[in-house]
């Protein structure tokens, strides 16, 4: 071989060598659009990874470690969920407005509700939402404390209900029949006579579709948040 083919040789295998175990570049809007897939519940640097077809250090040039990928992930969800806009229209309509949004944030990742029960999230979106929930709330006549219980239950009723439901799937997957299936299925066919008002209620709610009984015990919430409000301020005034 000559010294000219040599240096060739040379040259390509150094090449080689660099490019063994560098990782492929890979942006943040597609470790987001793979953490999305995967869900919080399973989110991990291994699972992002192997999803984009790259190696774990691919994705440290964006986070640092998967408490900071779940948290920036996080973020990057809550930013594209914006509160209501405020108005002036009464905490208990802006309150309906904000629990459905709050159910697109929650639906939008598997276990972003659970994770929000959890843990703690102080960014820029999360207080303002409280902000104007409170404000709308004190507008409406709550005071500071009345205010800030009512936004807390509100955020706290749809985590809790979105949580209860991703649960039941998995457990549906795992036993084969969902919980609500097996109970109404017990309620209408194992028991006889007994019971006669349970199983007409279940027969009732049976034809119904599950957003309405998201949206009445929505309603009944927010009424009775407004009812505790007024019997208190009520109170106060006689005293």
């Amino acid at each position: 071989m000559s010294s000219a083919s040599e240096k060739v040789v040379t040259t390509a295998k150094t090449r080689a060598k660099r490019s063994v175990g560098r990782p492929k570049q890979v942006s943040m809007e597609q470790i987001f659009a793979a953490a999305a897939t995967i869900g919080l519940g399973n989110l991990t640097l291994q699972a992002v990874a192997e999803a984009l077809g790259v190696t774990p250090p691919a994705l440290y040039r964006h986070v640092q470690g998967r408490e900071d990928l779940i948290a920036k992930f996080v973020k990057h969800v809550v930013e594209r969920y914006p509160a209501p806009e405020y108005h002036g229209e009464g905490w208990a309509h802006w309150a309906t407005l904000y629990a459905r949004a709050l159910m697109d944030v929650y639906g939008a990742v598997p276990g972003l509700a659970d994770y929000s029960i959890r843990r703690t999230d102080t960014g820029h979106n999360i207080l303002n939402r409280h902000e104007i929930s409170i404000k709308a709330a004190k507008d409406s006549g709550f005071n500071e404390v009345s205010a800030f219980y009512a936004t807390r239950a509100i955020i706290e009723f749809v985590a809790g209900w979105v949580a209860r439901h991703e649960r039941r799937n998995v457990f549906e997957r795992e036993l084969k029949v969902h919980p609500d299936v097996e109970f109404k299925t017990h309620v209408l066919e194992e028991t006889g006579d007994d019971y006669p008002n349970l199983k007409a209620a279940v027969k009732a709610v049976t034809q119904l579709s599950a957003s309405h009984r998201f949206e009445f015990t929505l309603r009944a919430l927010i009424a009775g948040l407004e009812s505790t409000m007024a019997a208190e301020a009520a109170s106060k005034t006689k005293n």
